[in-house]
């Protein structure tokens, strides 16, 4: 139990800072509560006065730098960027900055800027459900070209800097399908719909 709550503490923060704008983040109280043990929860950090849980230096190191070979993490490492991921189904891709949904893997990662720079554009994540199934696609519209917007993702350069990469949106017209890719040509496995902008290789 303990180790999946620091686990799912870690997937949190990364959900954190891939949506730009979040400035804090209300976890749960310190120490487990008797009332809430006995009802089978036990979400506090520490588990009495004197005994931690892996959670809690979790918590506690997680954005720090110097301590040891383990910290910064679970997205802080990368600051000031986050990381733009495109993933896979087997049918379906989803571009997003926050964790996949199951059963998708990573296929290509960006870094791309968490908060704002001269000539750099905000883009959004935008989701595409029923029907076509599970998919999330870029987009620098807020209303996501008439999709759900799930959120901002990071800021894309507009114009290319040292040692930045193009980030291309591509389609897949015979399933409705968007991913993205540092090809201009898109893989092989699209066709490209237009140059998003510029940003890092992880």
């Amino acid at each position: 139990m303990y180790p999946a709550q620091r686990n799912y503490l870690c997937q949190a923060f990364k959900n954190i800072l891939g949506t730009p704008g979040v400035e804090s983040f209300i976890y749960h109280r310190l120490l487990d509560h008797s009332d809430e043990i006995r009802q089978g929860l036990a979400l506090g950090l520490w588990s009495s006065k004197t005994s931690f849980k892996p959670a809690w230096e979790l918590f506690a190191l997680a954005n720090r730098k110097g301590v040891n070979a383990n910290y910064p993490s679970c997205g802080f490492e990368l600051m000031p960027y986050v990381e733009m991921v495109s993933g896979y189904n087997g049918q379906f891709h989803y571009v997003s900055t926050r964790n996949l949904p199951s059963g998708y893997r990573k296929l290509k990662s960006f870094k791309i800027l968490r908060e704002s720079k001269a000539d750099t554009k905000l883009a959004f994540e935008c989701r595409i459900g029923g029907a076509k199934g599970n998919q999330a696609f870029i987009s620098f519209d807020h209303n996501c070209e008439n999709m759900f917007n799930m959120g901002p993702m990071g800021y894309l350069y507009t114009t290319k800097v040292e040692n930045s990469i193009p980030i291309y949106r591509c389609y897949v017209p015979s399933i409705g399908d968007h991913f993205i890719s540092s090809d201009a040509n898109c893989d092989g496995k699209g066709t490209k719909e237009s140059l998003m902008g510029y940003g890092f290789a992880m």
